[in-house]
């Protein structure tokens, strides 16, 4: 916990055994290239659970927008 950043940290494991459980959280493959299955997690506790959870899918979204162009680029530099 930081409380002066009003941030709590937490690790995520996003291994699922439960076939059903894994149904409920599809995410689409595109977003999974570069996946991790253990995550740490930056909670800002002036936000809600809606916003948080916002803010982190518009980052995972930018940086596989910055990851395609990178390889785009590359392609064509090589």
């Amino acid at each position: 916990m930081d409380l002066e950043k009003n941030q709590v940290a937490i690790i995520l494991d996003a291994v699922c055994d439960d076939k059903d459980e894994e149904e409920k959280f599809l995410i689409e493959d595109r977003y999974l290239d570069n996946f991790d299955p253990v995550m740490k997690i930056d909670i800002d506790i002036t936000l809600s659970a809606q916003l948080n959870i916002r803010k982190y899918f518009e980052i995972k979204k930018q940086s596989h927008v910055k990851e395609e162009k990178t390889k785009v680029a590359a392609d064509v530099a090589v």
